[in-house]
């Protein structure tokens, strides 16, 4: 079809095939192997809108066909590989990685504070941050993937930094306040500009990769949006929800006895 693709000269118009030859070549491309086994791989695509659950049907179809139309050479065999089933593993995997993130970043803080209850304020940033994640895939219309879980383990170790920035201020100048409610405003206030900074920085860094800029940029374009969507969220949580546990606590009373 390129040969005679017709090129406007003048009054008229030359086929494309006058200033080039053209010639159909079959042959082969590479040789793959597997285990130091010679592989031919053949692949298919179901048309876009399919349900995945008739995946099963038409791969029988198919290895109907082949036993009927095709004479297998001894030695050689017909597998069928699902890529969404890879796929599935790698994202499991993801979150065994993240519940263990998590775990590591508790262990830590628990060393740190000295403590197992003040631990569990900070992570309570966490969970705001997933909410965030998922809000910011549906609003940028993106989807729950390899990227965006990577995004979402990274978030967890990021997230906490705000509570520690918040919490280790209003250890050190709650004794100080008879009454807890001025330690946390007094905290809130002084600590409001480096929390809102910190989440900025991090969140600008992040822009290029969420807004897509750049060339193949859209592959990690769902990293950029669950990073910088779970910051916002988590850190506009956190500034009313860390202080509120805060109170519910006690913590400084705690820490003293």
């Amino acid at each position: 079809m390129l040969e005679n693709f017709l090129i406007p000269y003048k009054q008229s118009a030359i086929p494309l095939k006058h200033f080039f030859n053209f010639r159909e070549v079959t042959g082969i491309s590479g040789i793959a192997s597997e285990n130091g086994e010679t592989i031919f791989r053949v692949y298919a695509r179901m048309a876009p809108g399919t349900p995945s659950a008739r995946r099963t049907e038409y791969e029988q179809h198919i290895r109907e066909e082949i036993e009927t139309n095709l004479a297998i050479p001894a030695g050689y065999s017909v597998v069928f590989d699902n890529p969404q089933e890879e796929m599935e593993k790698s994202i499991r995997s993801l979150f065994i990685a993240l519940a263990a993130s998590v775990m590591l970043v508790y262990v830590v803080l628990a060393f740190q504070f000295n403590s197992l209850s003040i631990p569990l304020v900070i992570l309570v940033t966490v969970p705001l941050g997933f909410i965030g994640v998922v809000f910011s895939l549906f609003l940028f219309n993106s989807s729950l993937n390899l990227n965006s879980m990577l995004g979402t383990i990274l978030l967890a170790g990021i997230v906490v930094n705000n509570a520690i920035i918040m919490i280790d201020f209003y250890l050190k100048i709650g004794p100080n306040y008879g009454n807890n409610i001025d330690a946390l405003v007094e905290t809130a206030g002084i600590r409001f500009t480096p929390i809102v900074i910190t989440m900025l920085t991090t969140v600008f860094g992040m822009l290029p990769l969420a807004i897509g800029f750049g060339e193949g940029s859209n592959i990690v374009q769902p990293l950029g949006i669950a990073v910088s969507g779970g910051l916002v969220i988590s850190t506009l949580f956190t500034l009313f929800m860390v202080p509120s546990i805060l109170n519910l606590m006690n913590v400084n009373k705690e820490k003293q006895g």
